[in-house]
């Protein structure tokens, strides 16, 4: 896109790509920031969900964001990665290459934090705030916190808009 749109309280800011085989499915009062670049199979963009500047979301997969959910500067949604069960770079033939493909959400009012990396096939679940330089790839439950440096999930719950340890 060569130019902000906002239309109905979406907005993609001039400097984000969006590939032309990307389905991009945007609700009310979503964001894609500066220089992102979009080059997946789909990405839905639920009501109040935003992408910050820099974030990736790659791959031959699908990323929903779900009401409220938001990836942070930097962030990588990674629908799909070559592995080390065959050759790993783009010149490679489909045949020759071992790649992992799996669709990526990120629940109603998830965080993803700075510079965090989410593999394929990943859920976030609702509420789930994953910590800056997180590496994910196992689902992170719903009301949890990830963190990279402390390595270990707390419980967390929401009473009447006080968080409370779990």
């Amino acid at each position: 896109m060569t130019e902000m749109e906002i239309y109905k309280g979406r907005k993609v800011y001039p400097t984000a790509k969006v590939c032309p085989r990307t389905e991009l499915l945007m609700g009310k009062l979503t964001t894609i920031g500066d220089f992102c670049f979009i080059c997946s199979k789909r990405l839905e963009m639920r009501d109040g969900s935003m992408l910050g500047r820099f974030v990736e979301v790659s791959g031959r997969g699908e990323v929903l964001l779900k009401e409220g959910a938001v990836a942070a500067s930097h962030a990588s949604l990674l629908t799909s990665t070559d592995t080390t069960e065959g050759k790993m770079n783009d010149a490679s033939t489909d045949e020759e290459r071992a790649v992992r493909t799996g669709n990526i959400t990120l629940g109603e009012h998830s965080y993803v934090g700075q510079h965090a990396t989410i593999m394929p096939g990943v859920s976030i679940g609702d509420w789930a705030v994953v910590g800056a330089y997180s590496y994910i790839d196992k689902d992170v439950p719903a009301n949890t916190i990830i963190m990279p440096d402390v390595k270990k999930r707390t419980k967390v719950r929401v009473v009447k808009g006080v968080l409370k340890d779990g």
